[in-house]
C-alpha cells in the first residue's frame, strides 16, 4: 500500500514548474502546508524570531512558559529537566503528549517520545509554530496535547554573524555562536555551537550540554535542497523529590537516596529536505538520528525507601516523509506518507551485575489525506483522515492502529475570523510502557515489571471553536474545546503495572489580547483555563495541572534605547493527588528583561521570579509502609540574576 501512494506523490509532482509566490502571516505546521493564518481551522500560536530575542528567556522551555495552554515544569534548567503540559495532558517525564519537531523531522527519544525542550537554544531558532490541542489527522502518534515546531534559522543577513555569552546564579554560564555564509549563488552554508552549564539551584543538580549543527542549502529555480546535520550531548544530575518538612528546612537539599543519580546521553542527528515549487509542491525529508544513553536512576517505592538501577540504551532510527498539494476546482487535495523504523537496544544493571536486557524494533507507517475547499467567497471547509499502522517487536510482538478523521470550518468577517472543527485523534503505547524490563522488588525475594505488552491505544474525540482577529493595533484571540479520552494509560496500584483504565474529560479556554503600543509600551495579556477530570470523579481537578493560569506580558520602551520585558504569571488550582486532598499554595511570579543596544553588541539582564516566590515545580503522593500518604515535592529556585551580551558581526 505504501508503494501506490509514493508513486501517486511523485506522479502529482511531475508538473511543478515555478517557485511560489511569497505570503505574508503563513503557518506550516497545521495542515502540513503553507495556509495564512486567518484561514487556518486550528489554535495556532506563533513566536518569531524578533519577539523571542525580547523576553526574558534564553531556551525553548523557557519561551513556551508564556504561551496560553501550556504550562512548563522547570522551565529553567538551574531547577530540573523540563517538563509540559498541554491541554491537561501531562506525562510526568515518562512519556510525551506533545509532538517536536525540527525543521519537519522528529526529534522525541523513542522508548518515551520525551523531548529535551531545554536543550534548544533560542538563539538558533527563526520561527516557533504551537498548534494546541489534537493533531493526529496530520502528525499520527503522540499529538494528543498538540504540536510544536521549530525552524531554525537559516539566513545570511547584513551581519551573518552572532555571538551570544551568559552568565548568572547558581554557577549558569554559556555561550552560543553562530554564522551563515554564501559558499556560491543560492548556496549556504550555516554553523552554530553551544556550550551551557549550571550546578542547580540544588545539591546535585548540575547539568551540562554541548552542541553542534551544521545546514546546508541550495535553492534552484524550482526546488530546494536542505541538509543537517547535529551533534549533542547532555550530562545531568537528579536531586530527587523533597517531603514538605524538608522543604520548609532546606529547599535546595537533596534526597541522599538520589545522590549518585546521573545521566550523560548523546545525540547524532542528520536530515535532507528536498522541496520542488509549483502547481503542485512536493515535500520530502529523510531523517535518521542515533542515541546512547547512560542513566542511573532512582524511584521510589515508597518515602525513604528507593530503587537504584543503570540503564545502558542506544536507540537507532531512519524514517522518511513526503507529501504534495495539488489545486483541484476551488480548493486543493494534499496527500502524503510518513515511514519510520527504529531499533533499541539496553541493558539494566543492579550492584554491577546485569539484571534485565531488552532488544526490539519498532515500525510505523502511516498515510493521509486531505481537503480544503472555498465554499463561499469568505468560508472554507477543510476535511481529512489519516490511517496509523503500529508494530513492535521485543520477542512478544504488539500491533497498534487507528483512523483519525478530521473536518473543520472556518468563515472570514471582516478583520476577524471564526473556525470549529471535530476531530479524533490517538497515543499509542510508549515501548517503556510495552516492553521495559527493568525489575522491581517484590519484597518476597522476586521482582516485577510495571510494563504491559497488551497495552491498547488512548483515544480521544474533540470538539473546538475558536476566533481570532485584529483592529487599529490590536490582536486578540478566543478559543474554547471539550475533549473525551478513553482507554486512558496509567499505572494500576492493584496490578503494579501499566493499565487501560479510566476515562478523562479535557475542557478548556484559551485567550490572548495584544493592545498595540500606547506611550511606548506594549501590553498584552493571556488567560488559561484548563479543566481535566476523571469521568468517574468529574468535580476534582487531576494532579499537576493548574486549573487557571494568566499572564500579562509588558514591553515598554524606556529613555536612553532601553527596553523593559515582564512577564507576570499567576496559577491556582492545582493539586498533588487526583483525590484533591493534598492543595498546593497560588503561585505569583515575575519575570523581567531590561536591555539595550550599544553599537554591534546587546546587553541584557534577566531577573527571573523577582518577587522571589516561594512554589514547588510539581509533586506526587505515595504511601508509607503504614499506608499513610506523604506527599513529595520539588521546590522552584527563588530569586535569580542572569546577564547576557549578544555581538552581531
Amino acid at each position: 500500500m505504501v508503494v501506490p501512494a509514493v508513486m501517486m506523490l511523485l506522479a502529482f509532482a511531475a508538473d511543478a514548474q515555478a517557485p511560489p509566490k511569497a505570503r505574508v502571516e503563513t503557518v506550516i505546521t497545521v495542515e502540513r502546508e503553507a495556509e495564512p493564518v486567518a484561514e487556518t481551522a486550528a489554535a495556532v500560536t506563533v513566536m518569531r524570531r524578533e519577539e523571542l530575542a525580547k523576553k526574558p528567556a534564553e531556551t525553548l522551555s523557557e519561551a513556551l512558559a508564556q504561551v496560553p495552554g501550556i504550562t512548563m515544569m522547570f522551565d529553567g534548567a538551574a531547577s530540573g529537566t523540563p517538563m509540559i503540559t498541554s491541554r491537561g495532558f501531562f506525562g510526568g517525564g515518562e512519556v510525551e503528549y506533545v509532538k517536536l519537531l525540527v525543521d519537519g523531522a522528529p526529534v522525541g527519544d523513542r522508548e518515551s517520545g520525551l523531548a529535551d525542550w531545554s536543550r534548544f537554544r533560542l538563539g538558533g531558532i527563526e520561527r516557533i509554530e504551537i498548534v494546541h490541542g489534537p493533531a493526529s489527522a496530520a502528525w499520527g502518534d503522540a499529538a494528543l496535547g498538540g504540536v510544536i515546531q521549530l525552524f531554525t534559522r537559516r539566513d545570511t543577513a547584513d551581519k551573518p554573524g552572532d555571538l551570544h555569552l551568559t552568565a548568572g546564579a547558581f554557577g549558569s554560564r554559556g555561550a552560543e555562536l553562530g554564522y551563515t555564509a554564501d559558499l556560491s549563488h543560492n548556496f549556504h552554508l550555516g554553523i552554530r555551537g553551544d556550550v551551557t552549564e549550571t550546578d542547580g539551584f540544588r545539591d546535585h543538580a548540575a547539568r551540562d550540554d554541548r552542541g553542534l549543527a551544521l545546514t546546508l542549502d541550495r535553492l534552484f529555480d524550482t526546488s530546494r535542497w536542505q541538509l543537517t546535520l547535529s551533534i549533542a550531548r547532555k550530562d545531568r544530575r537528579e536531586p530527587g523529590p523533597l517531603t514538605r518538612a524538608q522543604v520548609e528546612a532546606d529547599r535546595t537539599q537533596s534526597d541522599p537516596l538520589f545522590r549518585n543519580d546521573r545521566e550523560e546521553t548523546t545525540r547524532d542527528r542528520f536530515s535532507a529536505a528536498y522541496d520542488s515549487f509549483g502547481s503542485s509542491p512536493l515535500h520530502v525529508i529523510a531523517h535518521a538520528a542515533r542515541r546512547t544513553s547512560s542513566n542511573l536512576r532512582t524511584l521510589l517505592l515508597a518515602p525513604g525507601f528507593g530503587n537504584t538501577a543503570l540503564r545502558e540504551l542506544s536507540t537507532n532510527d531512519a524514517g522518511v516523509s513526503a507529501d504534495v498539494t495539488r489545486e483541484i476546482l476551488k480548493g486543493s487535495i494534499h496527500a502524503g506518507v510518513d515511514l519510520d523504523h527504529a531499533s533499541l537496544d539496553g541493558d539494566y544493571f543492579s550492584a554491577g551485575k546485569r539484571t534485565a536486557s531488552e532488544n526490539g524494533t519498532r515500525r510505523d507507517a502511516g498515510l493521509f489525506v486531505s481537503g480544503s475547499w472555498n465554499v463561499c467567497s469568505h468560508c472554507r471547509f477543510t476535511a481529512g483522515v489519516r490511517r496509523d499502522s503500529i508494530r513492535d517487536d521485543f520477542g512478544a510482538s504488539s500491533d497498534s492502529s487507528a483512523t483519525s478523521p478530521r473536518a473543520a470550518f472556518t468563515v472570514a468577517a471582516g478583520e476577524a475570523s471564526f473556525f470549529i472543527q471535530l476531530s479524533r485523534a490517538f497515543k499509542a503505547p510508549t515501548l517503556d510502557q510495552r516492553f521495559d524490563p527493568r525489575p522491581f522488588p517484590d519484597f518476597r525475594g522476586g521482582t516485577f515489571t510495571i510494563s504491559n505488552p497488551d497495552l491498547k491505544p488512548q483515544r480521544a474525540r474533540n470538539l473546538e471553536a475558536g476566533a481570532s482577529g485584529a483592529h487599529r493595533g490590536a490582536k486578540w484571540s478566543l478559543v474554547a474545546y471539550r475533549m473525551n479520552v478513553s482507554d486512558e494509560i496509567d499505572f494500576d496500584p492493584s496490578t503494579f503495572s501499566y493499565r487501560n483504565i479510566g476515562s478523562s474529560i479535557h475542557r478548556g479556554v484559551e485567550a490572548s489580547i495584544s493592545l498595540g503600543t500606547f506611550a511606548r509600551i506594549t501590553p498584552a495579556f493571556t488567560y488559561a483555563w484548563t479543566s481535566v477530570v476523571d469521568e468517574a470523579n468529574r468535580d476534582q481537578q487531576l494532579k499537576n495541572i493548574p486549573e487557571h493560569v494568566a499572564q500579562a506580558l509588558i514591553s515598554a520602551q524606556l529613555p536612553h534605547a532601553v527596553s523593559l520585558d515582564v512577564v507576570y504569571r499567576y496559577m491556582h488550582g492545582r493539586f498533588l493527588d487526583d483525590a484533591g486532598v493534598f492543595a498546593e499554595p497560588d503561585v505569583s511570579r515575575v519575570d523581567l528583561r531590561i536591555s539595550r543596544a550599544i553599537g554591534a553588541a546587546r546587553i541584557s539582564a534577566d531577573v527571573i521570579n523577582a518577587t522571589d516566590a516561594r512554589y514547588n515545580e510539581l509533586g506526587y503522593v505515595l504511601a508509607d509502609f503504614k499506608g499513610q500518604p506523604t506527599p513529595l515535592e520539588y521546590p522552584a529556585p527563588g530569586r535569580s540574576l542572569r546577564l547576557g551580551v549578544t555581538w552581531t558581526f
